[in-house]
């Protein structure tokens, strides 16, 4: 099974752009798309390859640094910051030296972190990272299950003033007002599953409650949200680029077990469907594209929709990061190679 970024290195291979990894692991990658002009010109192919060669030694060299910085500097619009990084080696990090952190209208240099792009706008990123603030950006645009949020009662006093619940008790009652049971608590800002609970009854709640607002859990989130919970009858995982439908992929939990985590691809035995039904994802297209009248400039984005058992659609949350190892773990790697290779067309206008 190839890693993601293994596919985004395949995908800039396709179109030409040079890329060096930063560390052993793969889990850094720079691209340079303004070089690929360059090397067609003066068929610097060997070079290229060698520098691939050595990048995993050699991240950044001292001279191609200082020329480096030269270029930028030299472009009125560039911002360069040179940072020492001072992290030890691992897993996730880079090697220990200098690291470069530009912002780049021209798209001279685009560094790739695990599964953050630099596809997305800093607004957008923090929009759809606050569950509940993009819930109400997108309220009367587009189908969501009926969402609450619960600022922490023992919060710092800075956030004192926006307290609505004083304490569990009364976000308890509130909820039950509210809404019906079963229902859905989550943290506001988690991802990947953690401490996402169905709740059955009172108990539950209450449990759940104290769970997200656990200061001494690492998973501590100090917003927790209470949602509607929907009858699904089949959820998908849409992957747009630039506003358009470019995958979708069922998530069939219908012959796996349940092992702690609700979200579908955590499940034992998951499947995953490529859907390719042009009016399905005609459909799909029309139902999200409000979302992108709201949020201009979210560029790359991992949909969640789920259909309910009685047909209607629902957008369940967005993840400006999404992944693509479980997907992997299912599917070929070419699905996701094209996938990276139409985002970089049409980011660098390719």
């Amino acid at each position: 099974m190839l890693s993601q970024l293994k596919c985004l290195q395949i995908a800039c291979q396709n179109l030409g752009i040079p890329f060096e990894t930063l560390d052993k692991n793969g889990n850094f990658i720079v691209i340079s798309p303004n070089q690929q002009k360059q090397n067609s010109q003066t068929n610097s192919n060997s070079k290229t390859e060698n520098s691939q060669e050595n990048s995993e030694e050699n991240p950044i060299s001292q001279t191609n640094l200082e020329t480096l910085k030269t270029n930028l500097e030299n472009n009125p619009q560039t911002n360069l910051e040179i940072k020492k990084n001072q992290e030890k080696p691992g897993k996730n990090n880079i090697k220990t030296g200098t690291k470069i952190d530009a912002k780049i209208e021209n798209k001279t240099q685009l560094y790739l972190v695990n599964s953050q792009t630099p596809f997305n706008s800093q607004d957008s990123v923090a929009v759809c990272k606050d569950k509940f603030f993009c819930f109400l950006t997108l309220q009367n645009s587009i189908k969501q299950p009926q969402t609450l949020s619960f600022l922490d009662p023992f919060c710092g006093n800075n956030y004192k003033e926006y307290l609505e619940c004083e304490n569990f008790g009364q976000i308890e009652e509130f909820i039950k007002k509210k809404l019906d049971f079963p229902l859905i608590i989550k943290p506001n800002s988690g991802s990947l599953g953690v401490n996402v609970q169905k709740v059955e009854n009172k108990n539950e709640l209450k449990i759940a409650i104290e769970k997200i607002f656990d200061t001494k859990s690492r998973d501590y989130d100090y917003v927790m949200i209470a949602q509607e919970y929907v009858k699904i009858d089949q959820e998908f995982r849409v992957i747009t680029v630039n506003g358009i439908v470019e995958l979708i992929y069922q998530k069939d939990i219908s012959s796996a077990e349940f092992v702690g985590n609700l979200s579908p691809l955590h499940w034992q035995g998951f499947k995953t469907n490529i859907i390719e039904n042009k009016e399905f994802i005609s459909k799909i297209q029309e139902f999200i594209n409000p979302i992108f009248a709201k949020l201009p400039n979210l560029f790359w984005a991992g949909l969640d929709i789920v259909i309910d058992q009685s047909g209607e659609l629902f957008l369940i949350e967005i993840n400006t990061h999404p992944g693509f190892s479980l997907f992997l773990s299912t599917q070929e790697s070419h699905h996701i190679e094209n996938l990276y290779q139409t985002a970089l067309t049409k980011f660098l206008n390719l």
